[in-house]
């Protein structure tokens, strides 16, 4: 089972709006199994350094998933937010995580990435 990135929404930007330093956006990802119908909904906080260096006390919760960086759980932690930066960090996300038996597995995968609709279920 391979899980993709079907489409990425936020009610907090419009996705062309400069976004200041030292911000920190919620987003919607709507992951599903590739070449399927369907997907669930996992939230993600994206922030950037500044955001970080002014509201993330202890460090000790930084993780590294490959390449893509979490200043902590479902807070993923780019240099500047965009959707381009943010695919690409989902979609290294997805590589490294799998494989995966079934979506079940992946969904719990999941957790401490990005908050998942069915998580506890």
């Amino acid at each position: 089972m391979t899980p993709e990135l079907k489409d990425i929404s936020s009610v907090d930007w419009d996705g062309s709006t400069e976004i200041p330093i030292g911000s920190c956006i919620w987003f919607h990802l709507e992951i599903g199994e590739a070449e399927r119908p369907g997907a669930d909904l996992f939230q993600i906080g994206v922030c950037d350094r500044a955001w970080r260096d002014a509201n993330v006390q202890d460090r000790s919760k930084e993780f590294f998933l490959g390449d893509v960086h979490f200043a902590s759980e479902a807070i993923l932690l780019l240099e500047t937010i965009d959707l381009d930066r943010i695919k690409r960090a989902v979609a290294s996300i997805l590589r490294n995580l799998g494989p995966f038996d079934d979506w079940r597995e992946f969904g719990k995968a999941m957790k401490g990435v990005a908050i998942w609709e069915f998580e506890g279920m």
